[in-house]
């Protein structure tokens, strides 16, 4: 039962390469030149796939790059902000007090009534 399902499977296939591959003569002369019936310009292909992977993969490299290099400039604008915020409320509370500070001064200058 097998060997029959094997055969018609067999059969099915060399009727449908027979269909869709017109120039195929011989099914083992895929392997044998490397150069298989089915498509002639197969190496123009995979060098031109080459190629773009090639570019892919530069690509990639630069985007690590630019990444880590924009990484490290977030570091420093973090940096950079925290000291700004660090010295606005140093400002905001010497501003603070000094405004106090007068304030009171002009409170205790005045005479009561």
């Amino acid at each position: 039962m097998m060997k029959n399902n094997l055969a018609e499977l067999q059969e099915k296939f060399k009727a449908y390469s027979a269909k869709n591959f017109p120039n195929a003569t011989d099914q083992d002369s895929l392997h044998s030149t490397g150069n298989g019936p089915y498509d002639p310009d197969m190496d123009a292909r995979v060098a031109k796939l080459e190629a773009i992977a090639e570019n892919t993969k530069d690509s990639l490299k630069d985007l690590r790059t630019d990444l880590r290099d924009l990484r490290s400039e977030i570091k420093d604008l973090r940096k950079d902000g925290l000291s700004a915020v660090k010295w606005l409320l140093g400002l905001g509370a010497t501003a603070t007090v000094a405004v106090g500070g007068i304030a009171l001064r002009i409170l205790m200058t005045m005479p009561n009534h």
